[in-house]
């Protein structure tokens, strides 16, 4: 998040209401949306047993990332 000046809220705010998010074949989540200045973010989302790992990437950067 810090690599990329993705703040806590803009994250926050797209796992409660990401207008796109799907499973993707390798167990994790992505989510797409877009942070509080329009500019597109897409979320990877992990669930392990008691931890949840969120990758963030802007634009078009995670495109082709499986996560």
């Amino acid at each position: 998040m810090l690599e990329r000046s993705v703040s806590e809220r803009d994250v926050v705010a797209i796992l409660k209401s990401a207008p796109r998010c799907w499973l993707q074949d390798n167990g994790r989540w992505k989510l797409e949306g877009t942070d509080s200045d329009g500019e597109r973010l897409l979320l990877f989302v992990e669930l392990q047993e008691v931890v949840v790992v969120v990758n963030a990437f802007r634009g078009d950067e995670g495109d082709d990332d499986e996560g």
